[in-house]
């Protein structure tokens, strides 16, 4: 083959090559903008254009008179598009100068005109398109801002960039602080913040940003925004005057007797709305903070008060009455070989269950207890009076972190059921169960035998203004006979009248409960140091009870009785605040 012809061959290889190559990058660019032209221009927008949540403004919780205990305030950091479209050479240069004199007297107080001015021309040359102007300005100086020379313009005209940032704040401060809770992003949201979340949250928005620099994106405008939908209010049967007092006594019970923790819970008796929730605990500064929810989340050995229980059980099952004899053999007994004290000796023996109960006689409730439910049938009986009480549910409180009330019965807990488990229960032992549950038994023997559950939200109210409300509900119609009841309000009547809180009897109020004083490590010996905790919880007024109420300290170094009547003037200064409350 000569020269020429191998030479017009390659040339025609060539050719041939480009042209297929053109034929496969025209069919490419066919398919590209025809068949897949939408998911390239997709790819294209998300490379400049994002879609960015808007947090909705978070719901007021509020007391049972309106009062905000919890509110979302904004604030706003302010930064400046220098090279906003409408913000033109012209407009800049003649406005510049009142722009920096309303900034250095309002807003950015430690530099002058002159100095905001060349920073702003400096900024403006670098085209710089987010440029900090200020990182939280409060509502009133936002909308001073806005009046500004060129930000008045807004983002198209004025270069202006809002971010909103809402803050939580609490305006009490440190009232019922534990039980309205924390909304937190980074940890778990406690309390009312964390119940009513769904609610108080409402509905995200959304902003179409566009990609103007490095890591630097702006909202497009306001027609590609959708707006965040307000989250709706929670109004709390919180009372903040009770709440008050209920934080006050509770503090300077606990710094008086350097106890460890403690709490408060004031509950309505009718409806089982919660008008007070305090607990407060100590932290390694020795300070008392509002660091856990020992009324709703704190399960204990109750003690004394829990002798209401198999009190009520005896009075209920119909073999005994006020007056039946027991000896309490000076404040001693056995049973199977272990000692059951009274909380001091003492010179009495034969007493009547009323006087056992005042005094609050360990040997004589106990005793009366086994002479009753001591037989195999017996104590299946006296386990179910803690069912017919409703003691083995939760109360169900719109309040996270309630456990389920421990106590034994014979069956499900054969293999710890004890000779004495029936005698250490009947006074409080063996069980265990948090404040607010015990308070919820006493309520219900205020309220007639009818047991409410407790309620800490009467309404939520959304943007809307739509309201839906939470009605008292009831969880037992009748915890006992009503011959039980009647005997039993007498004996926590007694309590006050002659028994272990006379003392503290007031000619003016009427008052009905019991004192308790539990030891919380008993199985120490020797000369190690016993824990207790000191309780009262009861009802006011004796007759036609309004509220029921319920105040437990934990390891106080004054055991009993002292911290009892720190307790019970509490109980005097409450009910000046409900008489203020009524009147009012």
């Amino acid at each position: 083959m000569d020269r020429k012809k191998e030479f017009l061959i390659r040339v025609y290889v060539v050719m041939a090559g480009f042209i297929l190559v053109g034929i496969i990058l025209a069919s490419k660019a066919f398919i590209i903008s025809n068949i897949e032209g939408d998911k390239w221009r997709k790819m294209a927008d998300e490379l400049y254009f994002k879609l960015i949540s808007i947090e909705a403004e978070r719901g007021k919780i509020l007391a049972d008179d309106g009062s905000p205990l919890a509110i979302s305030l904004p604030f706003f950091e302010i930064r400046m598009d220098t090279k906003a479209k409408g913000l033109t050479k012209e407009v800049f240069k003649k406005n510049v100068d009142s722009l920096a004199i309303c900034l250095a007297n309002d807003i950015m107080l430690d530099q002058t005109p002159a100095e905001i001015k060349n920073w702003l021309i400096k900024e403006r040359q670098r085209e710089n398109r987010y440029l900090l102007i200020a990182r939280s300005l409060d509502f009133q100086q936002y909308e001073l801002l806005k009046s500004f020379p060129i930000f008045r313009g807004g983002q198209n005209k004025g270069g202006l960039i809002v971010i909103r940032k809402d803050r939580r704040e609490k305006p009490f401060k440190f009232l019922a602080s534990r039980t309205i809770g924390l909304n937190r992003e980074n940890a778990q949201s406690i309390g009312l913040e964390s119940s009513f979340d769904s609610f108080l949250k409402g509905v995200e928005g959304q902003c179409l940003m566009k990609k103007v620099g490095d890591k630097i994106y702006l909202p497009v405008d306001d027609v590609n925004q959708i707006e965040a939908k307000k989250g709706s209010d929670i109004v709390t049967t919180i009372n903040v005057g009770i709440q008050e007092v209920a934080e006050e006594a509770l503090a300077e019970a606990l710094t008086k007797h350097n106890a460890d923790k403690g709490c408060a819970v004031v509950m309505e008796v009718k409806t089982g709305a919660i008008k007070a929730i305090a607990n407060l605990g100590k932290n390694p500064a020795g300070e008392y903070v509002e660091d856990f929810n020992y009324a709703v989340g704190l399960s204990t050995e109750p003690g004394s008060t829990m002798k209401l229980a198999s009190t009520l059980a005896l009075l209920d099952d119909g073999h005994v009455d006020l007056k039946t004899p027991v000896d309490i053999n000076g404040g001693s007994c056995y049973f199977y070989n272990k000692k059951m004290n009274d909380s001091k000796m003492h010179g009495y023996t034969n007493v009547d269950l009323q006087f056992a109960f005042e005094q609050s006689s360990n040997v004589g409730i106990s005793k009366l207890a086994w002479s009753v439910f001591s037989s195999t049938e017996g104590q299946k009986k006296f386990a179910q009076y803690y069912e017919k009480f409703g003691l083995l549910k939760k109360t169900g409180i719109a309040l996270e972190g309630e456990p389920k009330p421990l106590i034994k019965n014979p069956v499900a807990f054969k293999d710890k059921w004890y000779g004495t488990t029936l005698p250490w229960m009947s006074v409080g032992y063996e069980m265990l169960l948090t404040p607010l549950q015990i308070l919820n038994f006493y309520n219900a023997i205020a309220n007639g035998g009818k047991m409410m559950k407790p309620l800490i939200v009467s309404s939520v109210v959304d943007d809307d203004n739509e309201i839906s409300t939470y009605r008292p509900k009831v969880l037992v119609d009748s915890i006992a006979s009503e011959s039980a009841l009647l005997q039993i309000n007498a004996l926590l009547k007694g309590v006050l009248e002659s028994g272990t809180a006379k003392a503290i009897k007031s000619e003016q109020y009427s008052i009905s409960g019991k004192t308790g004083t539990a030891v919380t490590n008993y199985f120490v010996t020797g000369f190690e140091k016993k824990d207790y905790q000191a309780s009262f919880c009861g009802f006011f007024p004796s007759e036609n009870p309004i509220y029921s109420c319920i105040v437990v300290v934990y390891n106080p170094t004054q055991g009993g009785f002292m911290v009892v009547k720190q307790q019970l003037r509490f109980l005097e200064k409450l009910q000046i605040v409900v008489c203020v409350i009524s009147i009012g």
